[in-house]
């Protein structure tokens, strides 16, 4: 049986392959005390009405791997594929600098039929696990961005309001992880926070983010972002401005989202994501 609040994490060096290491548990963060979403996708299926535990998506790029190789736990996992060419010449391969967005989505907004918790949420736990393959043969291996998680406060665009991601960047086969926020809109900047996380390719895993939206709408700033790789808090940052104390709260995950290259760089790579779970206090806002 999958664990649901609780990951399982595999305790390694990190930009080391886990090996043969034994898992072990972080505690459950016991404010979170709510699961809004939670899937092993052990459905077998990523099309059907939305659920707490079923994806809706029709992106023909993301599929349903059953290949044990790539299967966290259980039968099954969400494989998702990112291709751009990289002949300048093609305008099937579009721009030098181009993204390739693929993602499994979750949504909490008045769209939402469950709608649990009115518009959104304004602390919340994200947890899943990730596995980046090696780049397929001829394809770029490092100088690509590769986004885990996009967080937005607006449905239709991260430019609208606030968002934030948790992303990395690969040099000679390691992949740095990192934490942007994203508020111009709301008059603050973009910034970026490096957390003592790096990730190698052909490895799972586990990935969790807590985002609390800053309540005030003035300094000190009392929003808190904490990030942890494989059960390691990897990254803890409080009084930080987030949504200038707006009531906007994060209303869609987008999981996976994406692969991001500069100068034609050929993209060809597969992402495959496991046991993912979405919780928040019973009242999030």
């Amino acid at each position: 049986m999958k664990s649901k609040l609780i990951l399982a994490a595999f305790i390694c060096t990190f930009a080391l392959s886990c090996g043969g290491n034994l898992p072990a548990e972080r505690p459950q963060l016991k404010q979170l005390s709510s699961t809004y979403f939670s899937s092993g996708l052990e459905s077998g299926t990523l099309s059907g009405p939305y659920s707490t535990t079923q994806f809706s998506t029709t992106d023909s790029d993301i599929s349903i791997n059953s290949n044990p190789l790539y299967v966290h736990s259980g039968h099954y996992s969400a494989q998702i594929h990112f291709y751009i060419c990289g002949d300048s010449t093609n305008p099937a391969c579009r721009a030098a600098h181009q993204d390739d967005d693929h993602s499994l989505n979750i949504w909490e907004d008045s769209s939402n039929p469950l709608d649990l918790y009115a518009d959104g949420l304004s602390h919340f736990l994200f947890q899943g696990y990730v596995y980046i393959k090696h780049p397929e043969a001829g394809a770029t291996v490092d100088g690509i961005q590769r986004k885990l998680v996009y967080m937005w406060a607006d449905t239709s665009s991260p430019g609208n309001l606030w968002s934030c991601m948790l992303t990395t960047d690969a040099t000679n086969g390691v992949m740095p992880v990192r934490f942007v926020v994203q508020n111009y809109p709301l008059g603050g900047q973009t910034s970026s926070y490096y957390t003592t996380a790096a990730l190698r390719y052909n490895t799972w895993y586990s990935v969790e983010i807590e985002v609390q939206d800053s309540t005030v709408t003035a300094p000190p700033w009392d929003g808190l972002v904490r990030v942890w790789v494989n059960g390691e808090l990897v990254l803890e940052k409080t009084q930080m401005d987030l949504n200038r104390g707006q009531t906007y709260p994060i209303k869609v995950w987008h999981i996976g989202q994406q692969v991001d290259r500069g100068n034609y760089d050929p993209v060809n790579e597969y992402r495959f994501w496991d046991d993912i779970t979405l919780s928040a206090p019973t009242s999030s806002q």
